[in-house]
């Protein structure tokens, strides 16, 4: 198979897996709402798992000129998480900040805060105005209509 064309089918390839990944957390996301998901709880190395979740988007926040900075605490001791589930909150938060940050910089932050690890995903791209916060944090999930994102047309405010 000639380069380009084997460039074009792992592109291919790779959208797909992606399309496949997204149709898969929205069905865990139904199962949510409808309290019909079994979480598989085990211990784990947080920072470690977080870590390389995080490292997933280093090359295409860098690539579109932001700055990306990872700060990892050690917490002492193996927390218990399903790591699916662990893995659908830290890629989605990362996914939605790259998608509506277009200068400045993306922060991912896990730290021990009394008994729990905490995890901060903080942008400096457009985000929600104060004065609708409210409004949108407590709203069902719906389709925003926007031209303001990388690569994508919307967003899920709510979700």
């Amino acid at each position: 198979m000639p380069p380009r064309q084997r460039e074009r089918q792992e592109r291919i390839n790779r959208n797909a897996r992606r399309l496949l990944k997204l149709v898969n957390t929205l069905l865990d996301f139904s199962r949510i709402q409808a309290g019909r998901v079994d979480a598989a709880y085990r211990l784990t190395d947080l920072p470690r798992l977080t870590a390389d979740l995080a490292s997933v988007f280093r090359a295409a926040i860098e690539e579109a000129g932001l700055r990306f900075k990872v700060e990892i605490d050690n917490l002492g001791e193996p927390v218990c998480v399903d790591h699916d589930m662990w893995e659908k909150i830290v890629l989605n938060l990362l996914s939605n900040a790259f998608k509506f940050t277009f200068q400045g910089e993306i922060e991912v932050r896990l730290e021990r805060r009394g008994d729990r690890a905490c995890l901060t995903v903080r942008d400096t791209g457009t985000g929600i105005p104060a004065s609708a916060i409210r409004r949108h944090l407590l709203a069902p999930a719906r389709r925003q209509q926007s031209q303001d994102s990388q690569g994508h047309a919307g967003g899920f405010p709510g979700a």
